[in-house]
């Protein structure tokens, strides 16, 4: 096959009948379903009324989908997603806290095509209500960062495992006594395109560090990604402010076609 363009190529898969190139399978949470829209948007909203605490659903979730040309789900059906993860392992964990309150709640590897957005996993708040334990790190990940998040002895400690695009990054809120608060983890995300298009892929990658409120003794963590998906770039993330109760976010306005986020000036986060 000769070498093509990326323009070239991607106007070729533009043609009707023809989809773009299958390069992974993201695992969707599904909720319920039915055949009909307005009958899966009630049911989801009837269970979003005993939505549990720990699992914090991602922007834009949940929402209602058709399973109509979805690789991996049977057709003519409108589907409730909770989210979408790019690990099996993370969707089930995710599906087995669900199932405690949604028995009915399962797990679909669904295809997905380039180029395309990332889908980012729902995130599990530890129970508050479970005895604090000594916080646990896998062996690939090294201590990048660590300091005072308060005056209250709430401590950080961020760690990173390298990859081939980036980084892992597990982020941890410590108590003075040194056990597990909260965390918050993001996998660096790699993929190739077509090998005869070199600049085809997409990747999405985190960075984060500690960061001093302004005017306040408080220390957060800016945790920002750069995304990229064929030639567009983007990037955004979260400001993680530390509370006793566990770590607070908030959503960072990012902005596309740029390098690495930067802080904006004058900024607060955690008052």
């Amino acid at each position: 096959m000769a070498h093509l363009t990326i323009a070239a190529y991607l106007l070729a898969f533009a043609s009707p009948g023809l989809a773009l190139p299958e390069v992974t399978q993201d695992y969707w949470i599904i909720l319920t379903g039915s055949k009909e829209q307005r009958q899966t948007e009630k049911l989801l909203a009837a269970l979003m009324k005993r939505w549990p605490a720990r699992v914090e659903l991602r922007s834009g979730y949940p929402k209602v989908e058709k399973s109509d040309g979805k690789k991996g789900l049977n057709p003519g059906f409108f589907i409730a997603l909770a989210g979408a993860c790019t690990k099996r392992e993370d969707a089930m964990a995710v599906q087995n806290v669900l199932r405690k309150t949604f028995p009915g709640v399962y797990v679909r590897g669904v295809t997905r095509y380039l180029p395309g957005v990332i889908p980012e996993c729902p995130r599990l708040a530890i129970d508050s209500a479970a005895p604090r334990a000594k916080p646990k790190v896998p062996k690939r990940y090294t201590l990048e960062a660590e300091g005072p998040a308060a005056k209250n002895g709430l401590q950080w400690k961020i760690y990173v495992a390298k990859r081939r695009c980036g980084s892992d990054v597990i982020v941890q809120l410590l108590d003075a006594k040194g056990a597990l608060v909260d965390e918050r983890r993001e996998d660096a995300h790699c993929v190739q395109g077509d090998p005869t298009v070199g600049d085809l892929g997409e990747s999405k990658v985190w960075r984060a560090y500690l960061e001093h409120e302004k005017d306040s003794p408080i220390t957060y963590v800016m945790f920002t990604y750069e995304q990229w998906a064929s030639d567009t770039g983007c990037n955004g993330g979260v400001a993680l402010c530390p509370t006793p109760d566990g770590i607070a976010e908030e959503t960072l306005d990012g902005v596309c076609n740029c390098s690495s986020y930067e802080p904006r000036e004058n900024e607060t986060h955690c008052q």
